[in-house]
């Protein structure tokens, strides 16, 4: 899997910045099947942090905190439900008008 480069409001509360965020997502490996198949998982990796829009004192801290990496995973995992859910939407209104 390729590093996904994204752009995410800063997690602190206090904070209004707007971040662009390089992370590689991991992977879970394969652990079964023949040996030359598998291969071990690999954790989730943040490689750039920077500042979009805004002002962001935070950044630096963000590298440190582990949860941030978490925090990542689960804004790009809300960003792919909202597409799919778009997506079949979409698909719904395409059939209702074909339908009539």
């Amino acid at each position: 899997m390729k590093s996904v480069t994204i752009k995410m409001p800063c997690p602190r509360e206090e904070c209004e910045a707007v971040l662009e965020v390089a992370i590689f997502p991991g992977s879970p490996g394969r652990l079964t099947g023949p040996p030359e198949k598998c291969y071990p998982p690999e954790p989730a990796e943040i490689s750039n942090i920077s500042v979009h829009r805004g002002d962001c004192k935070h950044v630096e801290l963000l590298y440190e905190d582990d949860s941030f990496v978490e925090d990542v995973l689960n804004y790009l995992s809300e960003r792919e439900q909202e597409r799919e859910d778009e997506y079949y939407e979409n698909q719904g209104k395409f059939e209702r008008e074909r339908d009539d």
